[in-house]
């Protein structure tokens, strides 16, 4: 049992660990040319037409690089807040949390990580409504049922999270486009780390330490959690959406409405995401995705 847990470790655990839920700097593009300013013109007689002016070549110059332990230094706000209880409070998706107390983090990037998010979330939600099996049995609670003493609890999460994990991380697509730079990287994962090390310290105080089984089926729970964030979140707009029109969107669905026992908008997003993720489990996949589909239309409209 130990060596199945080691290699829990090595494959899930561990990788996170040391932070590498933030993916590596995505490869330098090539460099652009530098403007130069043109050297005052000379009085020497212009060409003929025999003789054409010679074009200078253009100037370029290597953009200066910053390491990435630039902020080694650099004091930041932790993200790890505790409640009266003095546990460690979640975050659906630490990572862009991380990001936000970066005191790194400019307000060039403040102004255009919104369009990111509007599109990674856009993506997601396309992604949501077409595997509603998948996102159900993530709402009905299947990652928490994650034991590393029973391998098929792990493999059926695997399949069910497959379809919903982002082919391409926040962080990786933000370096990738070039809205942050290694450094900037560098710290988020700094800070995510430090939030990360206190999740997982609180698991081993409360579970046993950390190779009991059921500390690594824990971590293992939170970190198929965090990779699911933005089809949660994707799941909830979806949900709203449906809770404020049920018979339009239903309608626009052609699936028959089920008799509601209650309304389906409640006081909070996750209440209201919940009911709906209730009222679609009882349909089919196909209507569920349809309704969803429906749902997406309707947002993207």
């Amino acid at each position: 049992m130990k060596r199945a847990a080691s290699l829990f470790v090595a494959l899930v655990i561990a990788p996170v660990a040391q932070g590498q839920l933030v993916p590596p700097p995505a490869p330098k593009s090539p460099p652009l040319p530098v403007y130069v300013p043109a050297e005052p013109e000379t009085a020497e007689p212009e060409p003929t037409p025999e003789q054409p002016q010679a074009q200078p070549e253009p100037q370029t110059e290597e953009p200066v690089e910053l390491p990435s332990d630039l902020y080694a230094d650099t004091e930041y706000e932790t993200i790890v807040v505790r409640d009266e209880q003095g546990k460690v409070v979640r975050y659906r998706n630490p990572e862009l949390v991380a990001l936000l107390a970066n005191p790194a983090f400019t307000p060039k990037l403040a102004e255009i990580l919104d369009s990111v998010l509007q599109s990674r979330a856009a993506t997601m939600r396309a992604a949501v409504a077409a595997n509603p099996a998948s996102i159900l049995s993530v709402k009905s609670g299947q990652i928490d049922t994650i034991n590393i003493n029973e391998p098929a609890t792990m493999l059926a999460v695997v399949n069910s999270t497959r379809p919903l994990i982002p082919s391409q991380q926040f962080m990786g697509e933000l370096l990738q486009v070039g809205l942050v730079d290694r450094p900037t990287a560098a710290l988020t994962r700094r800070i995510y780390n430090e939030y990360q090390r206190a999740v997982f310290e609180e698991f081993d105080t409360a579970l046993g330490g950390s190779e009991d089984p059921r500390s690594l089926s824990a971590k293992a729970a939170v970190v198929f959690a965090q990779q699911m964030g933005e089809a949660l979140d994707a799941f909830d707009q979806l949900a709203v959406t449906v809770a404020a029109d049920p018979e339009g969107i239903f309608a626009d669905a052609s699936v028959d409405l089920p008799d509601l026992t209650e309304p389906l908008e409640a006081g909070s997003a996750d209440e209201t995401s919940g009911r709906v993720a209730n009222l679609l489990s009882d349909l089919s996949p196909e209507d569920a995705g349809a309704v969803l589909t429906a749902a997406n239309a309707r947002l993207s409209g």
